[in-house]
């Protein structure tokens, strides 16, 4: 049998306040409750008896230690109610009361703690008022039967026009009364109590399965994980904590961090799935980068950069072979231009241009490091003007003669075909600035 359906919260005549049986036989609290019982003198009465039928009916002290059953209040023989027990649905909302009640007394600011206290009005009468030292006030509403949705939206709106805070704890066998999440007030959750196990269940909604838009929102995300407040028609997925998990601010009971991380986490990593899994959609081939920042859970959210421009492996290519042939020139050596006419991408895989004066080769697979100094230079070193001039003019070669033409035989003009097909050499000053 469970404490909602055991007289466990009895009524102290000295000071007009539910007392609740502690859990525990050998918690020292339960002498001083004989002391008051049956046995004692007799201030501690059935608090059912004294509210329904105007009797005070001194209760008996339960508490056995190592007992099957948990400590509890009885009835005097020859006391009982005429069915023996008293309703299970009003018990539970009594245990309900004196619990919360006691458990609003441990909170932080709470500087009054009341049960049955009435609006200014007299429109309704809280189950359990709290008073903050900031003077915001709070109600707790413990509902052990089924309301309609006039009935809620009439009960709330009262607590809303005298400016208290309503929260709202239902009996767990009872249907869930989604008419709450009407209001659009993130207070207003779905909480059930179960005295029982001094424990608190909330429900939270379920994943959306639905076809989504592409792109999605951040609405359309925020449904595809559990989210709170859980919409009208979600299926509902129950999270139950501790009592003592649970803590009470002049704004009502606000989520505990613990699920509020769980949610936020579960929210960040489908966000970033979602973003991954539309850019790989759009272009598959395209190299995602992302960026980090912190959403409004403090949770770090992926998103996607500015797209970095490509490369050109190809362009990065020639400059390193324009790079090689400058180091080539600044060591003495003089190439023959004709090898690589205009600096043009050659289609060969290796380039290849020679010294007119050693002979010396360069391919674009040199390593600049090993580039020897031209063997010129070694025999005959030009004056300042002349290795000036070298660097400075452009230099021409001459048509190598053939067995026809006598060497000293002065060459024609070339024709006009002929000027026309020779490609133009580039100036030296020209090609430095292609250097990196």
């Amino acid at each position: 049998m469970g404490s909602s359906e055991q007289l466990v919260v009895a009524l102290d005549l000295t000071c007009g306040q539910y007392v609740c049986m502690p859990t525990d036989p050998a918690d020292p609290r339960v002498q001083e409750l004989r002391a008051k019982s049956f046995s004692g003198d007799r201030t501690l009465v059935c608090a059912l008896c004294y509210a329904e039928r105007d009797r005070r009916v001194s209760v008996v002290v339960k508490a056995r230690v190592a007992g099957q059953r948990r400590p509890h209040f009885a009835h005097p023989s020859g006391c009982a109610p005429p069915e023996g027990r008293h309703n299970p649905e009003t018990m539970w909302h009594l245990t309900s009361k004196s619990m919360l009640a006691a458990w609003a007394r441990r909170q932080p600011g709470v500087v009054d703690v009341r049960n049955e206290v009435w609006l200014p009005n007299h429109e309704r009468r809280a189950d359990v008022h709290m008073v903050f030292a900031d003077g915001h006030k709070v109600a707790i509403e413990i509902q052990g039967y089924p309301l309609s949705d006039a009935e809620w939206v009439n009960r709330h709106r009262d607590y809303q026009h005298n400016g208290v805070v309503d929260v709202w704890l239902w009996r767990p066998d009872i249907r869930p009364h989604r008419i709450v999440l009407s209001d659009g007030d993130p207070r207003q959750q779905l909480w059930t109590f179960d005295p029982d196990q001094q424990s608190v269940t909330l429900f939270v909604g379920a994943p959306h399965r639905t076809l989504w838009p592409d792109p999605a929102t951040q609405d359309d995300i925020f449904h595809r994980v559990r989210h709170l407040p859980p919409c009208m028609h979600d299926e509902l997925i129950p999270l139950r904590c501790s009592l003592d998990e649970l803590t009470l601010t002049s704004q009502g009971i606000p989520i505990p961090t613990a699920l509020k991380e769980e949610l936020a986490v579960e929210f960040v990593h489908e966000n970033n799935r979602v973003l991954r899994s539309s850019e790989q959609d759009h272009d598959p081939d395209k190299r995602t980068h992302w960026t980090e920042s912190v959403s409004s859970f403090g949770e770090k959210v992926v998103s996607p950069a500015k797209p970095r421009p490509s490369i050109d492996m190809a362009a990065i290519t020639q400059l390193h072979w324009i790079e090689l042939q400058n180091r080539f020139m600044n060591v003495g050596h003089v190439i023959a231009y004709e090898d690589a006419p205009q600096l043009r991408r050659p289609n060969a895989k290796q380039q290849l241009v020679q010294c007119i004066h050693c002979g010396q080769q360069l391919s674009s697979r040199t390593v600049a490091d090993d580039i020897p100094t031209c063997a010129s230079q070694s025999t005959a070193i030009p004056n300042s003007d002349q290795s000036r001039r070298a660097h400075t003019q452009p230099f021409s070669v001459q048509p190598r003669p053939t067995a026809k033409t006598s060497r000293r035989t002065t060459p024609s003009a070339p024709t006009q075909a002929q000027s026309t097909s020779r490609r133009q050499v580039p100036d030296q000053e020209q090609l430095s600035l292609f250097s990196l």
